[in-house]
């Protein structure tokens, strides 16, 4: 895998991560700033400074314990799937127990919509469908509540990042 210019993605030479012109438009120097911590000195500070949760009027620690994490290859994405599980979780028992004829119903106005919007469907087909929706419920159901929150976890995540970015120029 050839080295990219991690600002252009353009290729760059061997040990290097930006073109000096790329370096020079990011950082206003013709060289990279260097980071002379550690990535595991870095994880090791940016703990310290959320357990002690010492805040200052106008002033933040700017460390960034995501990109710890994205390099070291753990992820913030457990959180959204716990909330997909969770909202997976709920659905299963609210049509099991709490509302047991959920799907049944779910069935019947399926078939009252598929009457009105085909009329001459056959009633092999319009039982065809039914049967379709009762066995596949739980599937589309909870493929679509997985997306859905991963979906929603992206775009906080990406509203999130955006808001730090900006918080971080100010």
């Amino acid at each position: 895998m050839e080295n990219r210019c991690l600002y252009c993605y353009e290729p760059v030479e061997v040990g290097r991560d930006f073109h000096e012109k790329c370096s020079l438009e990011f950082f206003g120097t013709l060289t990279p700033p260097a980071i002379e911590y550690s990535l595991d000195q870095m994880d090791e500070l940016a703990k310290n400074v959320v357990e002690r949760s010492v805040a200052v009027p106008g002033v933040q620690a700017k460390l960034s314990m995501s990109l710890v994490k994205d390099v070291k290859g753990e992820s913030d994405t457990r959180l959204t799937v716990i909330g997909a599980l969770i909202s997976m979780v709920y659905m299963y028992l609210f049509t099991q127990f709490i509302e047991p004829d959920f799907i049944i119903n779910i069935v019947e106005i399926n078939r009252i919509k598929t009457l009105e919007a085909a009329p001459q469907i056959t009633d092999e087909q319009l039982e065809m469908s039914s049967n379709i929706t009762r066995d596949y419920f739980y599937a589309f159901t909870f493929g679509f509540v997985l997306i859905f929150n991963l979906f929603i976890g992206f775009l906080t995540g990406l509203v999130t990042g955006l808001v730090m970015k900006n918080t971080e120029e100010d």
